[in-house]
């Protein structure tokens, strides 16, 4: 298949440059500490393939920050969230299920109960990082410094590696118009907005207002619920 297909041209690759360690990374891997028997059969394909040994890496945000930040993605794909709706669904399951157009994402809250049970279950020990830990310096510096000597971490330094985030989240402001717009079928645009402001601003003050109660009162026992100790 093409998940085979593509692993083994990375694998002869890293053959042919005499490299013996294949870095892969992507946020969608995060379904995998839900839907554990993707996660096997991935194994078992690389493993096939000739890779010797696989290592298991995520890494945490902070819960509170990470729920308001899938707030802000969400908005972007056509969705319609609400935000106690949200929050409700991460403190009943510990994860938290959404489906765009093309994916379906799985965003994980509880890592005291999923990566245990993805660690027996692969009969692992993969590594957690906090998000903090693993942007300090540049992106991912703490991992690399498992495989790369030091003079190449120093390399990296040199060359300008920043933390410099392409994907950020959403002023309040846009995310609560971009839902009502999605919730109404209409294009976000400024014209939209400047001619319907009456309507618009009493709709986006109130969903903001919701969020802003959620933080004040719900945050502490939210980051409490889906700590982790690193």
């Amino acid at each position: 298949n093409s998940i085979k297909k593509y692993f083994k041209t990375i694998y002869q690759n890293a053959i042919q440059l005499d490299c013996n360690k294949v870095l892969i990374c992507g946020e969608d891997f995060e379904n995998l500490l839900i839907d554990q028997h993707f996660a096997k059969e991935f194994s078992t394909i690389l493993k096939n393939i000739g890779f010797l040994n696989i290592d298991w890496v995520f890494v945490k945000r902070k819960p509170f920050s990470y729920l308001k930040s899938i707030y802000s993605e969400l908005s972007k794909h056509n969705l319609i969230v609400n935000f106690e709706q949200l929050y409700q669904e991460i403190w009943d399951k510990g994860y938290l299920t959404y489906s765009g157009d093309f994916y379906t994402w799985k965003f994980v809250f509880n890592f005291n109960h999923y990566k245990d049970k993805f660690d027996n279950n692969l009969n692992c020990k993969s590594s957690l990082f906090s998000f903090e830990d693993f942007t300090d310096e540049f992106v991912g510096k703490n991992l690399l410094s498992r495989y790369l000597s030091e003079s190449s971490i120093e390399d990296l330094r040199k060359n300008g590696i920043s933390c410099n985030y392409a994907n950020k989240s959403l002023p309040p402001f846009n995310i609560e118009f971009r839902y009502i717009c999605n919730y109404l079928s209409i294009l976000e645009s400024n014209s939209n907005y400047i001619s319907n402001k009456k309507i618009f601003d009493p709709l986006i003050r109130y969903r903001r207002n919701i969020v802003t109660r959620y933080e004040t009162h719900k945050k502490d026992e939210f980051n409490k619920k889906f700590s982790y100790n690193f």
